[in-house]
């Protein structure tokens, strides 16, 4: 698959993700989580795909999205408490 299709199914992938975060609001967690996820996926691919030099720049800005929308994912779980503990540690853990 050429990179300007990719590109064009990743674009309207989120875009759908996006749409739907609005139009169904009672299930915006799981589109936000879905974007969370695909963004890490589409770094991990195009890692894979283009071998560049420098790979440690790109993992790290994956392990951060990832560890970020996991942080997303717990606080929501816990409704949004005043004080969830580990949402704070996934979070604080993003920022150097």
């Amino acid at each position: 698959m050429s990179a300007r299709r990719t590109l064009t199914y990743y674009g309207a992938w989120m875009a759908s993700l996006g749409v739907g975060a609005f139009v169904a609001p009672g299930l915006h967690l799981y589109f936000w989580a879905a974007v969370g996820v695909s963004s890490v996926a589409a770094i991990l691919w195009g890692v894979h795909r283009h071998l560049p030099m420098r790979r440690h720049p790109w993992w790290f800005l994956a392990i951060g999205i990832a560890i970020f929308t996991a942080g997303d994912l717990v606080f929501n779980a816990s409704g949004g408490e005043s004080t969830p503990f580990l949402s704070n540690v996934l979070y604080l853990s993003v920022f150097p």
